[in-house]
């Protein structure tokens, strides 16, 4: 997280307070300072991204789109379980394939077809749903008795 945090900030280049500065391209012998601006160009974007200096000395060249994307999406990974992104969107893929395994069976039963190995998979998707959703959630009654062993 402190390499994340290098002191970089992604700036709008219509914000009123860069349009009058002109940025220059990343000097790793420069000393940059607070509120100093680089430019990044990055390959297969269509416009270069502008950097402002959030610290008196920020550390290194700025992230790359890549690195702040993953970082992102990780960010909320190393708390408890309820908060953690990877585990929404994975609970959220299940839920849409389970319903999506669902309209299959619906699609299935009326033409005649047998569907019973999409039953299967969808008990597999439940099973695999419940199994995401209690990781995350807390477990009540083992904080009530932790709380009476703390008050008693």
């Amino acid at each position: 997280m402190g390499y994340i945090a290098g002191g970089w900030t992604v700036v709008d280049s219509s914000d009123p307070s860069v349009a009058g500065a002109t940025p220059s391209q990343w000097d790793p012998r420069r000393r940059y300072k607070k509120g100093d601006l680089i430019v990044q160009n990055y390959p297969g974007v269509g416009s270069p991204t502008i950097y402002k200096a959030t610290s008196n000395s920020p550390e290194g060249r700025p992230l790359d789109l890549y690195l702040r994307a993953t970082h992102d999406l990780f960010r909320n990974e190393l708390g408890h379980p309820a908060t953690s992104n990877v585990i929404a969107y994975s609970t959220w893929a299940q839920l849409g394939l389970s319903f999506v395994t669902a309209f299959l069976i619906l699609c299935y039963q009326v033409t005649g077809y047998s569907y019973g190995s999409l039953l299967w998979t969808l008990a597999a998707n439940l099973i695999a749903s419940y199994g995401i959703l209690s990781t995350a959630l807390p477990n009540y009654s083992e904080l009530e008795s932790l709380a009476h062993k703390i008050s008693g």
